[in-house]
């Protein structure tokens, strides 16, 4: 689905309180990331190429955005707590495709409201993932080629270890 409206009406989610309960919240949540991430490349003319991946023994990834500069793994995550755990699922992919070529990265989507850079990796609240995807500008304008100032975009760089003591 890409109108998430949509489907919140067709399962009769009418509030905000009932989609945070929803059995089917996370797959909502995953497809409006999506959805959001075809648009964009749709509206902005993106040189890039979306696909998933998936293979026989689980590992996965929502989403593959492959780029002239390189590619990167997209998760989307309805929680809005920050861990660790939300990365788990992005290193098992990178690990099968980064044998194949290259580097990959992960931006997590969450349903948070704090953007952390974690070494290469992005954790970036729903509310900003059009500010965090890349515009057509190129490798400077890429938030997974910059170095990410935390006091100018709000952002914070902590490890795995600061985020799961905080919790």
């Amino acid at each position: 689905f890409h109108d998430s409206g949509l489907v919140c009406w067709l399962l009769g989610i009418t509030t905000p309180e009932q989609l945070r309960s929803h059995p089917l919240r996370g797959a909502i949540f995953e497809s409006w990331v999506v959805s959001e991430i075809v648009k964009h490349k749709a509206n902005q003319g993106g040189a890039f190429e979306l696909s998933f991946y998936r293979d026989r023994n689980g590992a996965e990834a929502d989403l593959v955005i492959e780029r002239p500069e390189g590619a990167v793994i997209v998760e989307a995550k309805s929680t809005a707590t920050a861990s660790r755990s939300l990365f788990d699922s992005s290193r098992r992919a990178r690990k099968h495709l980064a044998s194949q070529s290259g580097s990959y990265p992960t931006m997590v989507v969450y349903g948070g409201d704090r953007l952390q850079r974690r070494g290469d990796d992005l954790l970036v609240p729903w509310r900003e993932l059009h500010q965090n995807l890349a515009p057509p500008g190129g490798q400077n304008d890429d938030p997974f080629y910059r170095q990410t100032d935390s006091a100018a975009d709000g952002g914070e760089s902590l490890t795995n270890e600061q985020i799961d003591e905080s919790l």
